[in-house]
């Protein structure tokens, strides 16, 4: 169990009792354990991907794997699993390239090859591949790691003429970044 502000306990194995019955209801549980900010587990996410591939629905599957990546989680059997929910979502061939895109982004932003990772998100570019909300999310810290805020305000103009602005992941890698980078005008503009 994971103990959050004031005391609130909360365990994963609720959402582990949703899953069979409401599978829907176990992404907004998850949400609720989120807001609670209560530790988020393996088990958690491994059922949280099994809701999504038993519902088919894309977004809970990308949402749930947008969120595997900002917090660096990995665990034995994530690939099966995210291959799995990819696979029966029907969005193997549309999100093959952009998952191991996605991956080598937060993989060196997380390891701080900052440099790395913009030069991976260039080659994205370059090979016509459209960043979505999770490598998007992956390269702001990059921009607040390194100082390099420029960069960060043309990704910022490239999320709000994608239409990212109003992306929940966007909008917080976007404030993480301006605050770390002390840009309070910026974190304000945001919403």
């Amino acid at each position: 169990m994971n103990h959050g502000p004031a005391g609130r306990t909360v365990s994963p194995s609720t959402v582990r009792g949703w899953c069979p019955n409401h599978v829907g209801n176990s992404f907004n549980i998850f949400n609720g354990m989120k807001k609670l900010w209560v530790a988020i587990d393996d088990i958690t996410i491994t059922i949280l991907l099994f809701a999504a591939s038993n519902l088919r629905d894309r977004e809970i599957g990308k949402q749930t794997h947008a969120y595997l990546l900002r917090h660096n989680i990995q665990f034995e059997g994530m690939e099966s699993n995210l291959i799995d929910m990819y696979a029966k979502s029907n969005m193997i061939r549309e999100e093959q390239a952009i998952f191991q895109w996605n991956a080598m982004i937060s993989g060196n932003t997380q390891n701080e090859l900052i440099e790395q990772s913009f030069i991976v998100f260039k080659e994205m570019l370059e090979q016509d591949v459209k960043p979505n909300d999770v490598a998007l999310a992956s390269i702001f810290p990059s921009c607040s790691q390194s100082g390099s805020i420029a960069i960060g305000k043309q990704l910022h103009y490239f999320a709000i003429h994608n239409l990212f602005e109003n992306n929940v992941y966007v909008v917080s890698a976007l404030v993480d970044m301006y605050s770390k980078s002390r840009i309070i005008d910026y974190v304000e503009s945001v919403f």
